[in-house]
C-alpha cells in the first residue's frame, strides 16, 4: 500500500481509485489518508470490502477535513462501528465536497445514526447516504428523520434491512427524493403513516418497500401518491 501511495503522490490525472476487496487494514488506510490530505484530482474512492475498522476511519476522517476534491466515498463492509462513524461525522461538519457516502453493511447502531444526523444538520453538500444492512433501528431512524426536517440537501437515503419497523416508517416524512426501506418489518400501520406523509411530501419520487408486510391496497395508494409526485416534478 505504501508503494501505491508513493505513486499516487506523483500522479496528477487519476480521478477514480477502486481498492475494493484487498484486505486493507488501518495501517494501509493511514498511508492513503496521508495522500488524500493534499491530493487535488481524486474524485471517487472505493474501499468496499476491506478491514478499515474505526481506527482506519479516523485517518480518513482527518483527511476529509483537508481534501477539497473527493465527492464519492465507498466504505461498504469495513467493520465500522459507532466510534468510526463519530470520526466521519466530525469530518462531515466541515467537509464541503463529499456528495455520496456508502456505509452499508457495517456495525452502525442508533448511536452512530445520531452522530451522522447531528453532523448533517450542518453539512450542505451530501446528497446520498447509504446505510443498508446496519442496526439503525427505530431510534436511529428517528434521529435521521429529525435531521431531515431541516436538511434540504440529502436526497437519497438507503435504510434497507435496518429493523426500523412501523415506528421508524412513521418518522420518515421528509424532503427526500429516493427512500429505500425494504426488509424492515414494516406493516400496515407504518405504511399508513407513509401514505399520510405523502399527502404533503411532494418531493419523493422513488420508494422501495420490498420484503415488508403491507396489504396490496396500501401499496397501490402509496404508488398513486408517488406517481403524482413524479408528474408534479416534471411540470416544474
Amino acid at each position: 500500500m505504501q508503494y501505491l501511495c508513493n505513486v499516487l503522490r506523483k500522479t496528477q490525472t487519476l480521478t477514480t481509485l477502486d481498492l475494493s476487496s484487498n484486505q486493507i487494514e488501518a495501517s494501509g488506510v493511514r498511508h492513503l489518508a496521508d495522500v488524500l490530505e493534499n491530493n487535488s484530482t481524486l474524485v471517487t474512492l472505493s474501499l468496499r470490502d476491506n478491514e478499515t475498522r474505526s481506527k482506519g476511519v479516523a485517518y480518513l476522517a482527518y483527511a476529509l477535513q483537508m481534501n477539497m476534491t473527493l465527492t464519492v466515498l465507498n466504505l461498504r463492509f469495513n467493520y465500522i462501528d459507532d466510534d468510526g462513524v463519530e470520526h466521519l461525522a466530525n469530518a462531515l461538519r466541515t467537509n464541503k465536497t463529499l456528495t455520496t457516502l456508502n456505509l452499508s453493511k457495517n456495525q452502525i447502531t442508533a448511536t452512530g445514526s445520531r452522530y451522522l444526523a447531528d453532523a448533517l444538520q450542518k453539512n450542505t453538500t451530501l446528497t446520498a447516504l447509504d446505510l443498508e444492512r446496519n442496526q439503525i433501528g427505530m431510534m436511529g431512524t428517528k434521529h435521521l428523520a429529525n435531521m431531515l426536517q431541516t436538511n434540504s440537501t440529502l436526497m437519497i437515503l438507503n435504510l434497507w434491512d435496518n429493523r426500523i419497523k412501523d415506528k421508524g416508517a412513521e418518522y420518515l416524512a421528509s424532503t427526500l427524493t429516493i427512500l429505500d426501506i425494504g426488509s424492515n418489518n414494516i406493516r400496515d400501520n407504518g405504511a399508513e403513516h407513509l401514505a399520510h406523509a405523502l399527502q404533503t411530501n411532494k418531493t419523493l419520487i422513488k420508494l422501495n418497500l420490498q420484503n415488508n408486510s403491507i396489504v396490496i391496497d396500501l401499496i397501490q395508494r402509496i404508488n398513486e401518491l408517488i406517481k403524482k409526485n413524479i408528474l408534479s416534478n416534471k411540470e416544474i
